[in-house]
């Protein structure tokens, strides 16, 4: 492995782990949740949080994206298999 891919590597792995925490969450709260449901349209979340991202976290963009998959998963925890999607869908 080179050093590039060594650094490419060390920060989105990371990433993934986290979008794919953030998706199943998501998913949980669907299936425990009546009548809440998320609000895509203005990029907020629980209780309003906003996502912005992070270079750990990934970007607003694909933290509201994976939340939204786990939400819409209907429990179906491998719809949140970050390591299996492409790149652009993570970073």
């Amino acid at each position: 492995m080179t050093l590039t891919e060594l650094e490419a590597f060390s920060t989105e792995t990371p990433v993934r782990k986290e979008l794919q925490a953030e998706c199943i969450a998501w998913a949980v709260m669907a299936q425990q949740s009546g009548d809440y449901a998320p609000t895509p349209h203005d990029g907020t979340g629980a209780a309003g949080m906003t996502y912005t991202g992070s270079p750990y976290h990934g970007s607003g963009e694909a933290l509201r994206r994976w939340a939204l998959r786990g939400w819409y998963s209907e429990g179906d925890l491998s719809r949140c298999n970050t390591f299996a999607a492409p790149e652009d869908t993570v970073l």
